[in-house]
């Protein structure tokens, strides 16, 4: 059953791409929906199994004759030749690679929101898309996303997971640049497969110092040894994965390609920004937790990036560009919670994020598909008459976002803002969350409330049942999910089981600090969207800095500097060259007589 969740959606993809022309344009999709179906129904029961039943699954090969069930059993093809069992996945030198698979509570937890949106992303996309001509191409993508995202959250070892990172990246690159005749969508695809080779960088070379220290390649191993390895290498093998970790999940500094992402279709945004590609960033914090426990650097981290996203929120006036600054905002909450050591919030407000960001998303989609491709809020309006189903899952997906309380949002956002009192992350945090109401009801009131700003609201009405149905479906699970799973995640998750006992000696306008914002919100609606422009006159107080920066940092410093250097470098070089004849035998004497002379 568990390879099974792993190979349906690569097999719907492989059949979709390569076979697509023969089953058409609705058979190639239609069969990607039912293997992703049957996907979801297959890991619902193993979240029961192993995360209500305490009873976690591993897949791999024969080790040290613990018992562990090997790969090779699963298939039934027995021992190779050479008497190595096929779970093997490789041996090089000391070390021994096993196709292992872990489904443990983490495990499972993140590939519930994977499984249910790609599911509802599959079915959105039929109406989304059914007017494109590369339909088949579309929807093996999307199901080749899901595999890779399955790979990387279900793999005991860091080749695997690297494997799943990259493929993750990959075809990322190819959604957002599914549109490949729209220079903006190339440009937006390679900006986000480079920024995201910054990660991919610092992952590998984790990878490496792992296998370096260890002599394994396998995750237990480095947490059983983790208390030996000397602090140094502990410290830099935490900053290597947390610049994977800034780098996949968009954190400040390395954020630019979530909001550019933007350029690909609406289903791709959905599924990027609420199950896959970002949360991969914040799943490697909550595999490694033991490396990094209360991290001051995350707090800074995720309450920085909590609150730039929101403050840049809430000055777009691009539909989607705001909910992916959003996306950036609550990214950092995550951050934040894994910092004062709250990893089952963190995970907790990653699947409840899933749920409305997702909504979100579909909902923009709808309206922006019902206004001719238009993405401008300033020219919308008057929404709610022409289009009241999609208001209402718009609406619950704003205030889930606002954490309104008993919405989904409200039972991860609210908790961590309580967790972080007492640090700097909680100020930057409350901050953020006042930017979040004000852009979540500001989107509110500029596409449904206002009066129509142009003519292309006129015509507007509801899509078809492809499309609303997982509105509908997203908008149920974003007010119930929170409620429904807050005491399981929030106790046997967290690093401190006592949460709610932490949070009754908190004072007592801690829980109706976050509220406040719905009181100055339409206060903050009706203002002019602009952050004010501080405007003087700076040029006398710059004379001092101009006359520095001519005669000295580009004068005296660059000459006995850089500039210096060059010059005395080709100056030497000239020199040098005029000794060769161009004579290829003479040009090999030379470093001939310097391999003589350094002979000792």
């Amino acid at each position: 059953m568990y390879l099974l969740i792993l190979t349906l959606p690569l097999l719907g993809s492989l059949l979709c791409g390569f076979l697509g022309r023969k089953l058409g344009n609705f058979g190639g999709p239609l069969l990607t929906i039912i293997f992703m179906g049957i996907t979801l129904f297959l890991v619902a029961f193993g979240y029961y199994e192993v995360v209500l039943l305490k009873s976690p699954v591993y897949l791999g090969g024969i080790v040290n004759g613990l018992g562990s069930w090997s790969l090779s059993q699963a298939f039934g093809l027995g021992y190779t030749s050479a008497g190595v069992p096929n779970g093997q996945f490789m041996s090089i030198g000391w070390i021994n690679l096993d196709m292992g698979f872990i489904f443990d509570e983490l495990t499972l937890s993140m590939m519930i929101p994977i499984c249910f949106i790609s599911f509802l992303v599959h079915i959105y996309s039929m109406g989304y898309m059914s007017d494109d001509p590369h339909l088949q191409r579309f929807f093996s993508y999307l199901s080749l996303f899901t595999f890779f995202m399955l790979i990387m959250v279900s793999s005991d070892n860091w080749l695997l997971l690297f494997l799943g990172w990259e493929g993750v990246g990959l075809v990322s690159y190819l959604l957002i640049g599914f549109w490949f005749t729209r220079i903006k969508a190339n440009q937006s695809a390679l900006k986000a497969f480079l920024m995201n080779r910054v990660g991919d960088t610092g992952l590998f070379l984790a990878m490496a110092m792992a296998v370096w220290f260890t002599g394994d390649l396998e995750f237990t191993t480095l947490f059983a040894v983790l208390p030996y390895l000397n602090n140094d290498v502990v410290a830099i093998l935490g900053f290597l994965i947390i610049a994977a970790v800034i780098a996949k999940s968009g954190q400040f500094g390395l954020h630019a390609w979530l909001p550019d992402a933007m350029e690909g279709p609406t289903p791709v945004s959905a599924l990027i920004h609420a199950a896959t590609m970002v949360t991969a960033g914040i799943f490697l914090l909550l595999r490694f937790s033991p490396l990094f426990g209360s991290s001051l650097f995350l707090v800074w981290l995720g309450g920085i990036t909590a609150l730039f996203g929101a403050v840049y929120g809430y000055v777009q006036t691009d539909m989607k560009r705001t909910i992916a600054y959003s996306t950036t905002s609550q990214l950092g909450y995550m951050v934040l919670a894994c910092g004062i050591g709250q990893y089952g919030l963190a995970l907790a407000h990653l699947m409840n994020h899933a749920f409305f960001k997702a909504l979100l998303f579909l909902s923009a989609g709808v309206v922006i598909h019902a206004v001719h491709d238009e993405q401008d809020v300033r020219r919308m309006g008057g929404l709610i008459k022409l289009m009241p189903i999609t208001y209402i899952t718009t609406l619950v997906g704003s205030l889930s976002l606002a954490a309104l309380p008993f919405l989904t949002g409200f039972y991860s956002k609210d908790y961590i803002l309580q967790m972080a009192f007492g640090t700097v992350g909680y100020g930057m945090g409350l901050a953020a969350a006042y930017f979040t109401t004000f852009y979540s009801l500001k989107l509110l009131h500029r596409v449904f409330f206002v009066p129509p700003q142009s003519k292309i609201v006129l015509d507007a009405h509801e899509p078809t049942t492809w499309l609303l149905f997982p509105t509908i479906t997203l908008t149920i699970a974003s007010i119930f999910w929170g409620y429904l799973t807050q005491y399981h995640f929030l106790s046997s998750l967290s690093g401190y089981p006592t949460n709610a006992l932490i949070a009754s000696h908190l004072p007592w306008w801690i829980d109706f600090a976050p509220l406040a914002a719905f009181l100055i919100a339409p206060f903050m609606i009706k203002t002019n969207y602009s952050l004010p422009t501080l405007k003087f006159n700076l040029y006398p107080s710059l004379q001092l800095a101009n006359i520095t920066s001519r005669y000295f940092d580009n004068g005296f410093l660059a000459w006995f500097g850089p500039h210096g250097a060059v010059y005395f470098l080709n100056s030497i070089a000239a020199r040098l060259d005029l000794l060769s004849s161009r004579f290829i035998p003479h040009l090999l004497l030379f470093p001939l007589l310097i391999f003589i002379l350094l002979i000792p």
